[in-house]
């Protein structure tokens, strides 16, 4: 389980910072407030701030609003635009035992987005210099599985998810990815589950949705499907492998038969 604890955002713009620091209780919070007044931008830092902005519809700073990289709207007698040139998102969260605080990178010279730096405390409500740090990466090959520097596996770890094996496309065992099952926890505001689902990541896996419930409902199912589609993905390897050597036996016949036609037809012309 993830509490939401705290998110804060820095936008570095051609005329001076712009951020916000929201925290939250345990428990229900509601976030009220008119129309374009960033309730989604919100959301949107929070799924960033755990490497799950593609539920949204797309990856790294692609999937945020403009107000993170690109232009701050501000109006005071008149509206007046400044254009962002370097923006940051903090995520504090914990696992109801201990609190770390995600740190990614938006708009960076120097610094990829995938690039995610976990601070081993509560950098945002109680900020300390002893803080532990790390650097880790997400949305890259092995950001899933990596020990080290995977933030995917840290999450996976930090929550104590025990992620099942489940088959891809392409016949092998794949851990389920977390991104995977965040698209069942959170819901749209208009159209509910159906939104965020529907934007579900590809990561080669059939029947992605339904494995999700399956494992959300705690449904033990997954290795033996797993076995299941391993024996029948092997299945076919023998039956593809028997067509072709029976294939290359028919050839091989063919070409005898037509041999040895020739053969009798050239000894019938001798004797005659």
């Amino acid at each position: 389980m993830i509490f939401i604890e705290a998110v804060k955002v820095i936008i570095h713009t051609n005329t001076g910072v712009f951020g916000r620091t929201i925290t939250f209780k345990k428990g229900l919070n509601i976030i009220r407030a008119n129309n374009t007044s960033g309730k989604s931008s919100l959301f949107g830092a929070i799924l960033y701030g755990l490497g799950f902005e593609e539920i949204l519809g797309s990856r790294n700073d692609k999937a945020l609003q403009s107000v993170f990289k690109s232009v701050v709207k501000e109006i005071v007698s008149l509206p007046v635009e400044n254009i962002v040139v370097q923006s940051e998102i903090y995520l504090q969260f914990s696992n109801g035992k201990q609190s770390v605080t995600s740190k990614r990178f938006i708009v960076n010279d120097r610094i990829k987005p995938q690039a995610v730096e976990v601070f081993h405390g509560t950098l945002i409500t109680d900020p300390n210099e002893n803080i532990q740090r790390q650097p880790m990466y997400v949305h890259d090959k092995g950001s899933a599985s990596n020990e080290e520097v995977g933030f995917h596996k840290f999450l996976e770890d930090f929550i104590g998810a025990k992620l099942p094996e489940i088959i891809n496309q392409e016949g092998k065992r794949v851990k389920m990815y977390l991104p995977l099952i965040a698209t069942a926890h959170f819901i749209e505001q208009k159209a509910g589950w159906s939104d965020f689902f529907a934007n579900m990541p590809y990561y080669g896996v059939r029947d992605a949705s339904a494995k999700v419930f399956e494992y959300i409902l705690n449904f033990d199912v997954f290795e033996k499907a797993a076995i299941r589609q391993e024996i029948q993905n092997n299945l076919k390897k023998v039956s593809d492998n028997w067509t072709e050597i029976l294939n290359k036996i028919t050839d091989l016949a063919k070409g005898d038969f037509q041999n040895n036609s020739y053969k009798i037809t050239k000894t019938m012309h001798i004797f005659v």
